[in-house]
């Protein structure tokens, strides 16, 4: 290790004061310079230069000449950068100096030499005793010439050019440092800057801390509670209203996608309708196209018919928005009434405090009087203005109420429109599964004509081949009677000619009737495909509707839940009234009023109180429905991944489709070539006239009747082991689908799963984010030092068991989510390789659909005839089928008028109820009148005998009670004749609905004598085909058959239709008894909420409890964080203090070996 030794002080000297230790052309100033300055605040620091962080780069002037090693040390080595250590008390200037110094040195060492202190060579030479080494001005041995590495350095060498300056010395003032980035070691702050700036922040969080509670308590001296729930109410409404706005857009963007999904629909509707024509369908064919397009657009114009009725839903929102805005403003118009009423409550009590103390003094001096008086008359002013707002508020009242009539008739719309949209979806799928099990049996029926026809076949096949056995024999006759029955050779020989171009004009015509017909299964299997598509689609819409249904209610019954607590914050009002009347009648009843009052407040609180709990829940259950239209996004991905896989296999589809034609082309050539080739050989034998031709000829063409015979076997025998391997193929696809199919339950049930696992961990993840905040916050805010270590040690303890918890639960949950990961994997590793082997399969069943092709269309010819005698009876049939689409919208019509039946006497009832409550209330109030005019006549009488002041009180009170008892039984009366009006109303519509009714169900009658009749003239006319008999009975019997299928299926759907009238009965009943018992959880639930109140209470002291507790545990954190920085400190000085005492002893050591 190199040593430092300090330089001694410059002076300026003469010419004559040259030593041997300096040069000839320096002048030393040998003036007395203190040797210790005080430290400055961006000093070197001995800590930070020991842990081996860079020196500051501040410019010094330097000396004449310079230690060697310090320039190796310049050169060769730079220390790496760290934070800084500022400590008070290691600022020293001579502390600085030294471990700069003492860094220069160690570079130096370790740069120009390369080895440590001792090397492996032993001690080394002192640099002084080497030759040609010079000496600097310093008395001090200077260059360590115990450890210096080479010899032959000189000061000239190794030292920075500088230039000259007088009185230059290593304690010179520092240049600034150069200001960096924020991060980076630039001049940082002391402690007590720290400390100061810390006490700033506390100081200004202090402040704002008493702003907030200040503002907190001028806010709950001006405003109600009343107010304060207006508010909360207010917010509550307009973020349903936001929310609402958000679901409506979606609405609108999933109408849009239907729109261009139904595009999309129309154009591969036309392409299919293309492939279609060039395919040279059928008759049926074509009208089952025309079917699916009839289909398409009726579904078309339900979907517009739909967006309609959601552009009227989105109507009626904006509707039941303006409502609530007005309902908002009645609500605060009467909660500036309520504080009119309040203070003109306070200046009456005021001013019958004045009456009592002008009473109590003396009776008989006339200016008592006159201020009695005017106090009276300030009273009757009061009076009158009290009634006013009574008025007012009775005014507003009836706007509210009428508001929400209009709300409820708003909301019985919407849910008719929900009924029916339900209804329609419901229908749509009957029809859709019906359309289906028609194409599935109308395929079976093809499956058997293909087997019925190969059948023929191969009888043909057997028959063809016998005959040409029989033509062989007469040949091999020919042959062995002689020459001269040559002539008979021929003929037979041509006559077999004959026969072979008829069998195979007979086969090609069978191939291309096959191959025709193959073509017709596909396309209904492309149809049936088609449909199942459409059928998922719309079973996807009908959920998305369901969803959005499901929200629209939920919405209405926040609403209503709403209306209700406006209602019964009405209720207490209208009883502040009738208590303030009660009051203006005797003054010594006033405190009773108080007390009353106070009582009411109370149960105002509970009620907001329940609100609070009422909208907790709201909060709850959008949390619940926002995690539902997460799940249902994640099953729409799920179903957009499985459309794309459907579109890829009918690619896949189309592909095989177009292979399958080319192939049927090259037969096609292929056969052409053989038939050349057959009447060429025909023409070379028939030009032979030798005998020896006509041998060869047969026996070339035995030669080829014998290769046919044996392809025929083979195809016969390819075409078996073909239907076999196309039924096994059928099977093993129907088992991959059903495999698929709950692949994909199970994938679906595992991102449930999954996304049930992340809600957890993100929880978790949550939990341990708030407690290592918790633990930041201890470990940040510690200022006091003398607290309790053992109480604070045991919380830091919990709190990190606590966070071990957690961590090991968030591992647990981690691992889950790998293994689910890896299930998921697992599977859709399993789909892949199932996907594969379905493309195998399939492009096996299409090399066997070529072979097959041959053998397909024999059926077709003997069909036709059938076809025609079909074709027949179905347009006989059509006349029942149009029977049967009039008494569907019939049966409709039939159930709407059921239900508004039913409705209507549900509102009757409710309204019989109102009216007998209106009657109760105009009778007591009846009763009330005649009391109180009975004690006008008592006072009149009282009157007569001597007029005092308390009479002329009582009597003002009497008046008043009087006409207020009258002007409620006006607005009773006014309301039994709104309600008597609303019967006849219903009356009527009553009477309107049953006439419809009846029309209705005679309608339905005549339509079921027409099918009567339709089944007689069928019934004649098949006995009629009967007596014709012949070849045509198996047809009647099918048509007898299908006949009968129609009947059976009528019948059913009278049956369905008796059961729908008898379930819908079973539901009104169903949806009474859930009426009354919402009624009794209302009354529970009022019950209830008295009971939550203490509840309440409880809950905001522990949440009071709690924030203490937080609080005492942030402080304890700031002290432990607070002395554990502290104890850092001191150990970091302890540590420079030792090293500074090892460094001044290996200094004192260099020095006494000199």
């Amino acid at each position: 290790m190199a040593h430092l030794y300090p330089d001694t002080p410059r002076t300026a000297y003469g010419d004559g004061d040259q030593s041997r230790l300096t040069t000839a052309d320096l002048d030393l100033d040998m003036s007395i310079e203190p040797s210790f300055h005080s430290p400055s605040k961006h000093g070197d620091d001995l800590v930070r230069q020991m842990r081996g962080q860079r020196t500051p780069r501040g410019l010094k002037t330097p000396s004449a000449a310079r230690n060697p090693l310090v320039a190796a040390r310049r050169q060769q080595q730079q220390q790496p950068s760290g934070k800084p250590e500022f400590t008070p008390l290691l600022r020293s200037a001579m502390k600085n100096r030294i471990s700069s110094a003492y860094d220069r040195e160690l570079g130096a060492a370790g740069g120009a030499v390369g080895n440590p202190v001792f090397g492996k060579a032993g001690v080394q030479t002192p640099a002084a005793l080497k030759p040609g080494y010079k000496f600097d001005n310093s008395p001090l041995p200077e260059g360590s010439s115990m450890y210096d590495g080479s010899s032959q350095t000189s000061i000239t060498e190794l030292a920075d050019p500088a230039p000259h300056v007088p009185s230059s010395s290593f304690m010179s003032t520092p240049m600034a440092l150069p200001r960096s980035g924020e991060m980076d070691r630039g001049n940082m702050l002391t402690l007590r800057e720290q400390e100061a700036k810390i006490a700033q922040i506390d100081k200004d969080n202090f402040g704002l801390k008493l702003k907030i509670h200040f503002l907190e308590e001028n806010m709950r001296r001006t405003g109600s509670e009343f107010q304060q729930n207006a508010l909360q109410e207010n917010t509550d409404l307009k973020v349903d209203r936001a929310k609402m706005q958000v679901e409506l857009k979606n609405m609108k963007k999933s109408l849009q996608r239907a729109e261009k999904e139904l595009d999309e629909y129309r154009s591969q509707l036309q392409d299919y309708s293309e492939k279609v024509k060039k395919r040279n369908l059928d008759s049926t064919a074509r009208e089952e196209i025309q079917e699916l397009r009839n289909l398409a657009e009726s579904r078309a114009a339900e979907l517009e018919q739909l967006q309609k009725k959601v552009d009227s839903a989105g109507k009626d929102n904006e509707e039941v928005e303006k409502l609530q805005a007005e309902v908002e403003e009645l609500e605060q118009e009467l909660s500036l009434k309520d504080q009119e009423l309040d203070e003109k409550d306070e200046q009456l009590e005021d001013l019958r405090a004045k009456l009592e103390t002008a009473e109590a003094g003396d009776g008989d001096s006339e200016e008592k009087q006159r201020a009695i008086d005017e106090q009276a008359d300030k009273i009757d002013e009061l009076e009158d203005q009290l009634r006013k707002t009574a008025t007012e508020r009775d005014e507003k009242e009836d706007e509210l109420e009428e508001l929400h009539e209009r709300l409820e008739s708003l909301e019985g719309e919407k849910d008719n429109q929900l009924k029916s949209l339900q209804r329609q979806l419901e229908s749509f799928e009957r029809s859709k599964k019906e359309d289906l099990s028609a194409l599935e049996e109308k395929i079976r029926l093809k499956d058997l004509d293909i087997k019925s026809l190969e059948r023929q076949v191969e009888s043909a096949e057997r028959e063809k081949q016998s005959e040409v056995d029989a033509l062989l024999d007469r040949v091999r006759i020919a042959e062995s009677s002689g020459g001269n029955q040559a002539q008979l050779a021929q003929q037979a020989a041509n006559e077999a000619r004959e026969k072979l171009q008829q069998t195979t004009r007979q086969k090609d015509d069978e191939i291309d009737a096959l191959q025709a017909r193959l073509d017709a299964a596909e396309a209904l299997e492309d149809k049936l495909e088609e449909c199942q598509h459409q059928l998922r689609q719309y079973a996807d819409d009908a959920r998305r509707r369901d969803a959005v249904e499901d929200r629209r209610e939920q919405e209405i019954q926040n609403l209503r839940e709403q209306l209700r607590t406006s209602e019964r914050n009405m209720s207490p009002l209208k009883r502040r009234i009738g208590e303030r009347d009660g009051a203006d009648r005797d003054l010594e009843r006033l405190r009773n009023t108080l007390a009353e009052r106070d009582r009411e407040v109370a149960s105002l609180k509970r009620a907001a109180e329940a609100q609070s709990a009422s909208l907790e829940e709201l909060k709850r259950t959008q949390l619940d429905a926002a995690s539902r239209s997460s799940d249902a996004e994640g099953i729409k991905r799920a179903l957009e991944f499985t459309r794309k896989d459907l579109e890829q296999s009918r690619r896949s589809q189309e592909q095989a489709e177009y292979t399958l034609t080319q192939r049927t082309r090259e037969l096609e050539s292929a056969r052409q070539s053989l038939e050349e080739l057959r009447r060429s050989q025909l023409e070379a034998a028939s030009r032979s006239s030798d005998v020896e031709g006509v041998t060869r000829a047969l026996e070339f063409t035995r030669k080829d009747l014998e290769h046919s015979r044996t392809a025929q076997e083979q195809l016969d025998a390819q075409l078996f082991e073909r239907t076999r391997d196309l039924e096994s193929a059928r099977r093993s696809l129907d088992d991959r689908t059903r495999e698929l199919d709950t692949a994909r339950r199970n994938l679906d049930q595992r991102v449930v799963e999954l996304n049930d696992k992340s809600r957890e961990l993100e929880t978790t993840k949550r939990a341990l984010a708030e407690r290592t905040e918790e633990l930041e916050l201890l470990r940040s805010n510690m200022n006091e030092p003398d607290t309790q270590f053992e109480l604070v040690n045991n919380l830091a303890r919990e709190r990190e068991q606590d966070l071990d918890r957690l961590r090991s639960t968030v591992n647990a949950r981690e691992k889950d989510l790998e293994a689910v990961q890896k299930l998921a994997n697992e599977r859709l590793q399993a789909i892949n390789t199932l996907r594969e082997q379905l493309a195998n399969s399939k492009q096996e069943l299409e090399d066997e659909i070529e072979v097959l092709i041959a053998a397909a269309d024999e059926a077709d010819v003997e069909k036709e005839a059938l076809e025609f005698r079909v074709q027949q009876l179905e347009e006989e049939a059509k006349g029942s089928d149009q029977i049967r689409n009039q008494i569907e919208p019939l049966e409709k019509r039939l159930r709407t008028a059921d239900r508004e039946k039913a409705s209507l006497q549900s509102e009757i009832e409710s309204l019989q109820q109102d009216l007998g409550i209106a009657d109760k209330d105009r009778e007591s109030l009846q009763a009330r009148v005649r009391k109180l005019a009975q004690e006008l006549e008592q006072l009149r009488a009282s009157s007569n005998n001597g007029p005092d002041v308390s009479t002329t009180g009582e009597r003002r009170d009497l008046h008043s009670a009087v006409k207020s008892a009258q002007l409620e039984a006006e607005e009773l009366r006014l309301e039994l004749t709104d309600r008597e009006k609303q019967l006849s109303e219903l009356q009527t519509r009553l009477r309107e609905d049953k006439k419809k009714h009846r029309t209705a169900e005679l309608e339905n009658e005549e339509l079921k004598l027409q099918i009567s009749e339709k089944d007689g003239e069928l019934e004649a006319y098949a006995a009629r085909f009967q007596r014709e008999g012949g070849a045509n009975r198996d047809a009647v019997k099918k048509h007898t058959a299908d006949l009968k299928e129609l009947h059976e299926m009528l019948r059913n759907a009278t049956l369905e239709v008796e059961e729908l009238q008898l379930a819908l009965a079973e539901r009104d009943a169903q949806l009474d008894s859930l009426a009354k018992e919402s009624r009794q959880k209302d009354r529970r639930l009022k019950q209830l909420q008295g009971q939550g109140g203490d509840a309440v209470e409880l809950k905001a002291q522990l949440a009071d409890k709690d924030k203490r507790h937080s609080g005492e545990l942030k402080g304890l954190a700031k002290q432990i964080q607070y002395l554990r920085a502290r104890c850092a400190r001191e150990q970091n000085f302890r540590d420079g203090l030792a090293y500074e005492k090892r460094f001044f002893m290996m200094q004192i050591e260099t020095y006494n070996q000199w």
